[in-house]
């Protein structure tokens, strides 16, 4: 995509279509579903400071901040086969209390 540059000389019309075109581009920060949502440079740098968490750092965020993981989260079945059209078990999934 190109960048919308405005220029000095540009009509007052085609400054309008360009802010408007820029501001499309952007979006709208009141849509931005980070906890910084007053500009988009912060938004970046909170997405970009979760993504360099660890597995642990990745558990804790998404346990408080989504739903708790607690071990009655994890019950089901301890296994879960996986058939061909034969019948045949091709592949066994184990679940975290297996």
């Amino acid at each position: 995509m190109a960048r919308t540059l405005v220029d000095i000389n540009d009509l007052v019309s085609t400054w309008k279509d360009k802010t408007n075109e820029i501001s499309f581009n952007v979006g709208d920060l009141a849509e931005l579903r980070t906890v910084e949502d007053s500009d988009l440079v912060g938004a970046i740098n909170e997405i970009w400071g979760l993504a360099r968490l660890d597995s642990s750092g990745i558990v804790t965020l998404i346990g408080n901040t989504y739903f708790p993981i607690t071990s009655a989260n994890l019950a089901g079945p301890e296994s879960l086969l996986l058939l061909d059209s034969d019948g045949t078990v091709v592949k066994t999934l184990y679940g975290a209390n297996a």
